[in-house]
């Protein structure tokens, strides 16, 4: 008796999945994927936050290295205020863009299936070899104040646009993907005489269903939206 109970457990082993179970097992791998791309965008802001800091707390200290105590302790003050204006701005725009469902955007170039589930940060404009030669293209549109006169690299003034969130960047398999913000300089300067091409909304709208029961004879009808 006991060979026969294995015997049947094996060929149920051995039965193809049914169609909910694969249906489910899809919907928990693209649950993880937005799960990954969400941690990984995040990461990214706060990385590049983290660099900027880092970079203005070091000028500051080479060049202050023999002043005022007072003076010194004022400029770091005003460089943490900075970073902490720069991480709350890409805080608030990331939730912001996440929440727009009926957003459309006009890439330059076509979306790769990979970056769909990045594309509600605005224009996809192709990727570039590094920041170093994507702030190069855009480091003109960094406007600095009047009779400030400084050298600023190519790395840190892409870095400061994506933390402007004029643009948003993502480094992956070697080369740096750019979107930009509808109508925003940066997404005019990477167009250039490319032809546009409209992208649908990354997330569908919410729609209003009618839920007929039978308190609807009664003129009790609900309606609920439905994603």
């Amino acid at each position: 008796m006991q060979s026969k109970n294995v015997a049947v457990a094996e060929v149920q082993t051995d039965a193809p999945p049914s169609n909910e179970s694969m249906v489910a097992a899809r919907a928990l791998g693209s649950c993880a994927r937005r799960r990954a791309a969400r941690r990984l965008e995040v990461d990214r802001d706060h990385r590049l936050v983290t660099r900027g800091l880092a970079r203005e707390v070091s000028r500051v200290l080479a060049d202050e290295a023999d002043d005022h105590p007072e003076s010194l302790i004022e400029r770091v003050e005003a460089a943490l205020a900075v970073s902490r204006a720069d991480y709350q701005r890409l805080n608030n725009t990331r939730i912001n863009l996440r929440g727009d469902r009926g957003a459309h955007f006009e890439d330059s170039v076509s979306l790769p299936a990979a970056l769909v589930v990045y594309g509600h940060r605005g224009n996809y404009h192709g990727a570039h070899v590094s920041m170093d030669t994507l702030g190069s293209l855009l480091g003109p549109l960094v406007a600095r104040p009047e009779g400030v006169v400084e050298h600023v690299g190519a790395v840190s003034l892409a870095e400061e646009m994506h933390r402007r969130c004029e643009i948003w960047t993502l480094e992956l398999g070697g080369v740096v993907h750019v979107f930009a913000r509808p109508g925003s300089d940066a997404d005019r300067a990477l167009t250039g005489t490319r032809a546009r091409m409209s992208r649908a909304p990354v997330w569908p709208l919410r729609t209003l269903l009618t839920i007929v029961s039978p308190l609807s004879a009664t003129g009790a009808d609900r309606s609920s939206p439905v994603k």
